[in-house]
């Protein structure tokens, strides 16, 4: 090995044994933060409104199985009668969004579903990483189940406090950033197929109420579904994984085609919303929220939204902070609050699943640039 070689080598042995060492300031502040919107979403969606008895007359109407409007509600989807009666409390709490008995409820709930497309995306690719495996953020599924059957906002907080406890060391950026080629050929499809598409079929104009009951029982495990075309299409595209093998982080531009697909959803469905909203004249209101049963299930619905995405902002902007400290070994507090103010804006501009997209595409560059060995600047290299 040439003297140069072994002199870069023994370098950057150093800097990842240094690395190792050090750790993220104030994480247990971080853990606490997440742990207590995780505790306040539980208690808004779950304590609260079930001591207020909100959404009011919920409970009766899915046991008389008939929506407010009279509409008789669907009552077999598997088959198997403890799970049919089930889904008819979930089928039913989503069932004015996609069946169009309102307006507010079904823009809100477009909104909030297809930003999440960002979400699940980076969720994935983070779980794919050779650092996670087996780490719990590696088990989508598993917070999918809960987060699914309890409470988004309950459940996704408790994701990103997972993260920062198996993260904060310093010396977890500086190796396992790599997604195996075939795992990263598959996530744009998997994401797509498996939740965008059920997603937004569960809105499709024209259909009857009965397709669309059993389309919104489609898409409660389509989180879950990525994970299984993931590991179907990683199967089939393995053979093409060789002759990439030499190349440097092939997995890199693969991951950007997902990261850019995402940012370009969540935009469109924002500057719709957006749209719809300063145009639209029959603005949305949940002020009786507690008088009527879709009113009180919109208002969950908000609570979850808030619930969601405000953690998915500090996450967000956590990872920034990382990226920088571990860059250029230190953040000032003016380079924080700029940090703060960009998140918020891309939120602003593009929804938080746009937001999430374009931060973790900057973010990626960054970490080839630290695996690299690269200190000093957070700038991407011309020749990247």
């Amino acid at each position: 090995m040439a003297p140069q070689a072994i002199e870069q080598y023994n370098k950057m042995a150093k800097t990842k044994k240094k690395a190792s060492k050090n750790t993220r300031p104030y994480n247990a502040l971080y853990v606490l933060i997440f742990a207590m919107a995780s505790a306040l979403a539980a208690w808004l969606m779950r304590i609260e409104t079930g001591i207020k008895g909100i959404p009011v007359d919920f409970v009766e109407l899915v046991e008389a199985k008939t929506y407010p409007n009279g509409t008789p509600m669907r009552t077999r989807y598997t088959g198997i009668e403890v799970v049919d009666n089930g889904l008819l409390f979930l089928v039913a709490a989503f069932a004015a969004g996609p069946l169009d008995w309102d307006h507010g409820v079904r823009l809100h709930q477009m909104h909030f579903l297809v930003q999440f497309f960002g979400v699940i995306a980076v969720w994935n690719v983070e779980a794919c990483r050779a650092k996670n495996s087996w780490k719990l953020v590696s088990f989508t599924g598993l917070f999918v189940l809960f987060y699914q059957t309890i409470a988004g906002a309950a459940i996704i907080p408790l994701y990103y406090l997972s993260y920062v406890l198996i993260s904060k060391s310093d010396g977890y950026y500086t190796a396992g950033r790599k997604v195996s080629l075939p795992y990263a050929r598959g996530l744009l499809f998997s994401i797509a197929v498996g939740y965008l598409v059920p997603t937004l079929a569960m809105y499709a104009p024209g259909l009857s109420t009965s397709t669309l009951e059993f389309l919104i029982f489609l898409w409660q495990p389509s989180p879950g579904f990525v994970n299984i075309l993931l590991f179907a299409s990683s199967l089939l595209l393995s053979g093409g994984a060789a002759s990439s093998r030499n190349a440097k982080n092939p997995d890199v531009k693969h991951l950007k085609r997902v990261y850019a697909a995402a940012a370009i959803v969540c935009a469109v469905n924002h500057f719709a919303t957006l749209y719809v909203c300063a145009t639209s004249e029959d603005p949305s209101s949940v002020s009786d929220w507690m008088a009527t049963t879709t009113a009180g299930l919109h208002y969950i619905f908000q609570v979850d939204w808030w619930g969601c995405f405000i953690p998915t902002l500090l996450w967000a902007w956590i990872t920034v902070y990382d990226v920088h400290r571990v860059l250029l070994g230190g953040a000032s507090v003016a380079r924080l609050v700029k940090w703060a103010v960009y998140i918020v804006g891309l939120t602003l501009a593009l929804g938080p699943g746009g937001m999430l997209a374009v931060v973790w595409s900057w973010r990626e560059d960054r970490l080839v640039m630290i695996e690299s060995g690269i200190r000093g600047t957070a700038q991407k290299p011309k020749t990247a």
